[in-house]
């Protein structure tokens, strides 16, 4: 019979190794962080806070009747001629144009506040871009109704 007790087994050197390869393992992801912390601290508000892309008014002669953007494949019209105040807070990001330039953003009062089906609807397939701090320009999947001959007023 024979005395396992005084056997080397090896259990502390196994214990040390599996801890060194734990440490080492550690030590890789961290240098991998590190090599890509640029990348990895980046983050953008769902709002329009701080987006410093901006629609240039003055690119483009106003016409409602041309596309200026697309949208998912769908043409994008210009609907007002000047930008209107809006609070940057209160707009929040939607969708990038097709083309990759531009942020189109969405009053929150018509994603989150109301139940019944004509408050939630309200203002769709209209959208806004950016043009500064607070300023936005109505845009929209469809033209700019313009009255017809013989009706008074005049387009916004």
């Amino acid at each position: 019979m024979s005395d396992r007790s005084n056997t080397t087994r090896g259990t502390a050197g196994k214990i040390l190794l599996g801890f060194a390869l734990l440490v080492s393992l550690v030590a890789v992801i961290t240098i991998d962080d590190r090599l890509q912390r640029d990348s990895l601290e980046e983050f953008g508000l769902p709002t329009g806070l701080g987006d410093d892309e901006l629609y240039d008014l003055d690119r483009a002669e106003y016409n409602p009747l041309e596309p200026v953007f697309k949208l998912n494949g769908k043409d994008i019209y210009r609907r007002r001629r000047k930008a209107s105040n809006r609070a940057d807070d209160e707009m929040l990001k939607i969708a990038r144009d097709d083309a990759d330039q531009i942020y189109f953003y969405r009053e929150a009062k018509h994603l989150f506040k109301g139940t019944d089906a004509a408050e939630k609807t309200a203002g769709e397939g209209i959208y806004f871009v950016k043009v500064g701090d607070d300023f936005y320009l109505e845009v929209g999947i469809s033209k700019l109704d313009l009255p017809e001959q013989g009706e008074s007023g005049t387009p916004p």
